[in-house]
């Protein structure tokens, strides 16, 4: 399972994979005089719509590490090490107490 981060990540990666084919094209085209200009639009049209996604997938890529960064890291961990220091202590008055009734 990805996280979301990795998973934008990826998909931004295909994007700008995508948005180079799209570029490659349009060069390729724009040395031929007999392209067709209804496909040239598309591929315009194209390109703009990657790179407005690309653009919203960036920022919402920052908000999402800014969000990691700000967020206390070790807070279930400190309730984990206190959750288990008080087990620990449960366990350990509890057999020493079976220990004690069996010493007899």
């Amino acid at each position: 399972m990805y996280t979301k981060i990795e998973s934008l990540e990826r998909d931004i990666e295909r994007l700008k994979n995508s948005l180079n084919e799209i570029e490659c094209k349009l060069r390729a085209m724009d040395n031929d005089a007999n392209c067709d200009h209804g496909l040239l639009k598309n591929y315009i049209k194209e390109k703009n719509e990657i790179m407005s996604l690309l653009d919203s997938m960036s920022k919402q890529l920052e908000e999402e590490e800014h969000k990691c960064k700000s967020k206390p890291r070790d807070h279930h961990d400190n309730a984990s090490k206190e959750e288990y220091e008080r087990r620990n202590r449960m366990y350990s008055s509890v057999r020493s107490s079976y220990l004690k009734l069996n010493d007899n």
